[in-house]
């Protein structure tokens, strides 16, 4: 059994949007009646039926691509009366009345207010594709480095992939996250992630470090990729540095227990945009492998750093070694933590 849809049955929100539809529709059929009636008192010397060209234009405007039906419709009844008006009203039924020089003055404006009206919907038009490149912009620049969005701009259909010889990757864990996490809302939880990884962000973004991603509670960074840099190993490291700060200072703003645990490698990188429809821009590596392990090796408010880290920064920073470790994936590696 089919039921019948009522004004009951409808939220608020789409019993608005039903109404303001039907006023512009209301208005749109005033407006062209009005046109047709000026056209029959005047005749087509006047050029009042001109504006028929126009309301097609708006009818774009007033209900956009969304109601396509809606604006085909009075377009067409635009064209229709427009062709009616021209043929069937040669002479107007008043006319006769009416001065040549007020006729003409009548022609003017017009043919000048359908002018100004179709500049004003391309005007809009541009402007509306303006704003959403800008949209576009913005999203891309959001979730690529500035240089990937520009390749992907440029040429969406090529892949993208470089190898970068120097680089260093950082993997950071928060640990008691999880027990903090039991206790919490979804909203504050959410909320608390958030201010984290932000601050996570700021520090790495007044270094030029790019952040790669995020997966739970875990934060991996990079620097010499995509934008090669000499000094990789000590951006990195100064981000390692003001994650501890930061999470330290949520820990005391929250009155909670949290800390970081840091693992950073050196080495070659291969990185790229993979995907179709949701776009990432990742890093492949045994660099990254070893980040990852030296992470998840390390000791929670520590930075655990790869031989490679070590030898570059070795004389502007201060370091301990580590135990050698058999590394899953990686085998016997030596390892430092830094000393701040």
């Amino acid at each position: 059994m089919k039921y019948l849809t009522t004004e009951i049955d409808r939220t608020p929100t789409q019993l608005n949007i039903y109404d303001v539809n039907y006023r512009q529709q209301d208005n749109s059929k005033a407006v062209t009646i009005t046109l047709f009636f000026f056209v029959y008192e005047l005749g087509r010397d006047s050029g009042v039926h001109i504006n028929f060209i126009g309301g097609a234009a708006i009818a774009f405007v007033i209900f956009g691509l969304n109601h396509l039906r809606i604006v085909l419709f009075f377009s067409a009844a635009c064209l229709a009366f427009h062709q009616i008006a021209y043929f069937l009203f040669t002479t107007g039924r008043v006319q006769w009345a009416i001065d040549d020089g007020f006729m003409s003055q009548i022609y003017v404006m017009a043919t000048t207010s359908i002018i100004v009206i179709l500049g004003l919907v391309v005007w809009y038009a541009f402007r509306v594709a303006a704003d959403a490149e800008i949209r576009s912009e913005r999203l891309l620049m959001n979730i690529f480095p500035e240089k990937i969005a520009n390749q992907l701009r440029q040429h969406p259909d090529q892949p993208i992939a470089d190898r970068f010889d120097e680089a260093t990757v950082l993997f950071a864990d928060i640990v008691g996250f999880t027990q903090v996490s039991q206790k919490l809302a979804a909203d504050d939880l959410v909320s608390l992630l958030n201010d984290i990884f932000t601050r996570f962000d700021v520090v790495g973004a007044a270094l030029n470090a790019e952040k790669i991603k995020t997966i739970g509670d875990a934060y991996m960074a990079i620097s010499g990729a995509p934008d090669p840099a000499e000094d990789h190993s000590e951006r990195i490291l100064k981000l390692a540095i003001g994650m501890i700060d930061e999470i330290r200072n949520v820990s005391q703003n929250h009155n909670i227990e949290l800390d970081v645990r840091i693992g950073i490698a050196s080495g070659s990188v291969t990185a790229g945009v993979i995907g179709k429809s949701k776009f990432a821009y990742d890093v492949w590596a045994p660099t990254v492998n070893l980040a990852s392990r030296l992470e998840s090796n390390g000791k929670a408010g520590q930075i655990h750093v790869s031989q490679e880290v070590y030898r570059a920064l070795k004389d502007k920073y201060r370091f301990v070694s580590a135990p050698v470790q058999n590394l899953k994936g990686v085998g016997k590696v030596r390892s430092w933590f830094f000393v701040k």
